[in-house]
């Protein structure tokens, strides 16, 4: 079966599975998303009952984010722990105070920083786990090793978002892909390496995702 039919097969299974959790599946043909202020790729809200990804870019990139939105969205049917505990209440949690803070609609105090940005830390490393057990089992021919390096580029942006507050350019990660594979692994790490600042990898993926990648919202 050629990629493009099994892709095909991965969205009506993403969209099936969606609607049976409640959830509508939307894609939209745009090249980003809007979450208040802050850009994104997609997103999955349990307040909103949505799963919306923009498929404006190249295909390995908003099929991998597909598979990361929908791979929330199992957290949340499955009640997962670190979902749990990134919950607040029925109209709040952790990974929505984060973009509030980043858009500057409040303050944290930094051990208020440090709580908030661990939960949606771990959260998106599960997520991610999720994402690749996902991918590897329909096999849609997308680089493995190149997912989760952007991947971890990601997971490793809030690190550099809860010092700097600045978030990921639309794009950044991919149109940057020859820069990252020279400071970013492509294998999943413990989650206490995406929480330093210390080790030599991570301050030069920090230094690179700073200078090359982000940038305070709105700028």
């Amino acid at each position: 079966m050629a990629y493009a039919a099994k892709t095909r097969e991965f969205v009506q299974y993403v969209v099936a599975a969606a609607a049976k959790a409640g959830v509508v599946c939307s894609l939209i043909p745009v090249p980003e998303l809007r979450i208040g202020n802050v850009p994104t790729g997609g997103y999955f809200s349990p307040v909103q009952k949505v799963l919306v990804v923009a498929t404006g870019l190249r295909w390995e990139d908003w099929v991998g984010t597909l598979a990361h939105e929908f791979s929330h969205l199992r957290q949340w049917a499955n009640d997962a722990r670190v979902y749990l505990e990134s919950d607040i209440d029925d109209e709040m949690d952790y990974c929505r105070l984060v973009d509030m803070w980043i858009g500057g609609y409040f303050e944290f105090t930094d051990a208020q920083a440090d709580d908030c940005f661990r939960r949606v830390r771990n959260l998106e490393l599960d997520c991610v786990r999720r994402s690749v057990r996902l991918l590897s089992a329909w096999d849609l021919g997308i680089d493995l090793s190149r997912f989760i390096l952007t991947e971890n580029a990601y997971i490793y942006s809030h690190t550099v978002a809860q010092y700097e507050r600045t978030w990921v350019c639309p794009g950044a990660l991919s149109s940057h892909l020859r820069g990252l594979r020279r400071v970013c692994p492509d294998e999943l790490r413990p989650a206490r390496w995406y929480a330093s600042t210390r080790g030599e990898e991570q301050r030069a993926l920090y230094n690179y995702l700073a200078s090359r990648c982000m940038a305070p919202v709105g700028a």
